[in-house]
């Protein structure tokens, strides 16, 4: 499954929904391999999968914080910037 896959699950419904995300975070847990491609949902010009994103990847780091320990500098630096994109709705 690409990153356009978990993209295509993160998209859709209400902003406030957290419409397939514990699905993702199911589909991570069972294959840390895949924390990755779940980060570079970030770069998703939609700010539904970016929010959702977050929340998937809070999930994981709960049940797993050393899984998200290699992607740390990704999130602290490119993070801000898709955060600041979902805040402005850019």
């Amino acid at each position: 499954m690409s990153k356009k896959s978990f993209e295509l699950m993160l998209k859709g419904g209400h902003p406030n929904s957290l419409g397939r995300t514990v699905v993702v975070v199911e589909m991570v847990l069972a294959d840390r391999a895949r924390v990755g491609e779940l980060y570079t949902c970030y770069q998703s010009e939609d700010a539904v999968v970016r929010l959702r994103t977050s929340n998937a990847l809070k999930r994981i780091s709960s049940e797993q914080p050393e899984w998200l320990v290699p992607h740390l500098e990704r999130l602290s630096g490119n993070g801000r910037k898709s955060v600041a994109k979902t805040l402005l709705n850019l």
